[in-house]
């Protein structure tokens, strides 16, 4: 029987690290799946594709040192874009109790922070998209709490976040929110 897992040797090496092979176009995870996983990517790429009427579309293709699969991992929802691997790709595994423990330990104020994102992030189309829509084009209460909420860009990275997958998830989840934020542009008349 063909093992689909980590092998012993990896858990053997870093005993709270388990990694895993991908090979060249296997699917990782299919969108609407429960999130059982993270994976953040050691070497290789993995293509994010979201399922349309025309087909796939890929959104991304990201590499070493990308986080992927963490938002049904932190919140429960079902996954919201396949993954599937561009190459082979080594990733490493993070189960839902790493970060679930580390989100306890946060102090309250930074993990009502991470989970507003979290919510934001989950409930709001990216910025461009909600312009093709004229009536999710205006700036929201969302949207104005979310500006109160972020730090400036070139702020550090709170102490609060300094495990390096909260920092990398953390990080993430800055842009993933600032992607939705309306841009100081859009009010300058373009269509």
């Amino acid at each position: 029987m063909a093992r689909t897992g980590p092998s012993r040797s990896n858990r053997r090496a870093h005993p709270k690290e388990v990694r895993r092979l991908f090979k060249s176009h296997s699917v990782i995870f299919k969108e609407g799946d429960k999130g059982d996983a993270a994976y953040l990517i050691r070497s290789g790429k993995v293509a994010i594709a979201k399922d349309t009427a025309d087909g796939p579309v890929i959104l991304a293709t990201i590499g070493k040192r990308s986080i992927f699969g963490e938002m049904a991992l932190i919140d429960g929802s079902p996954r919201m874009a396949s993954a599937i691997a561009a190459e082979n790709t080594i990733c490493t595994v993070i189960d839902p109790g790493q970060i679930k423990g580390q989100l306890a330990v946060l102090t309250p104020s930074a993990r009502d922070s991470f989970e507003a994102m979290i919510r934001y992030v989950r409930g709001t189309l990216p910025w461009e998209q909600r312009c093709r829509t004229s009536e999710s084009a205006a700036e929201s209460k969302d949207d104005l709490a979310m500006r109160r909420l972020l730090p400036s860009p070139d702020a550090p990275v709170p102490l609060d976040f300094l495990d390096p997958i909260l920092r990398v998830l953390y990080v993430l989840l800055l842009d993933y929110v600032r992607r939705r934020l309306p841009q100081p542009t859009s009010s300058t008349g373009r269509g």
